[in-house]
């Protein structure tokens, strides 16, 4: 018996319109990646580590202050994308606006671990966490399309469910987050 594959959406088109109009041009979506990152990777997470900086520094202190930094710079970073949510699932009307919402502010929870990893280990260093936020804006929606847009990649699908920002992402996310926290407590690199 053959197992059923997801349904592949290959024209070059659809995968074009997934992929918003600011990150169609490499500098600019970029920049605008850049700016995301400036922002919550080289200003808010520092600043969370300078606030719960604890008198002693024992291992397990910094890596719990390092895990929960990320947990709360990754709420932030969440419901900084809530109210853009809201108005484009009321513009685009996906089938489950308040899933989609609610996913997309999970999974950048869940990604605040990888991005806030790569800025603690390159010193807050706003190259690391662009480059990886840049290159998932342009492939996440040429692939599994946009949540923002509920707009079709290569792969179709209800977009809360498939999406790399939806509850497929957060399903890949959570056991990254859990190794960079495991890591942040014993450091490989």
């Amino acid at each position: 018996m053959v197992p059923k594959r997801f349904p592949t959406c290959v024209s070059a088109e659809v995968q074009g319109a997934a992929i918003h109009r600011h990150n169609r041009n490499y500098v600019m979506g970029f920049l605008r990646a850049a700016g995301e990152e400036v922002g919550w990777r080289c200003f808010l997470l520092p600043c969370l580590l300078d606030v719960y900086n604890y008198r002693y520094d024992q291992a397990l202190v910094i890596s719990l202050k390092r895990n929960n930094c990320s947990i709360a710079s990754g709420l932030v970073w969440g419901l900084f994308h809530v109210p853009v949510m809201a108005l484009l699932t009321r513009l685009k009307r996906p089938d489950q606006p308040y899933a989609t919402v609610t996913v997309q502010c999970l999974s950048c929870l869940l990604a605040a671990f990888p991005h806030g990893w790569v800025a603690i280990k390159t010193g807050h260093s706003l190259w690391g966490a662009s480059v990886m936020h840049w290159f998932w804006n342009i492939y996440n929606p040429r692939t599994l399309g946009s949540i923002y847009t509920n707009t079709p990649g290569r792969y179709c699908g209800p977009q809360w469910k498939i999406n790399g920002e939806g509850l497929a992402g957060c399903i890949v996310l959570a056991p990254v987050a859990i190794l960079v926290c495991w890591e942040l407590a014993n450091p490989i690199f």
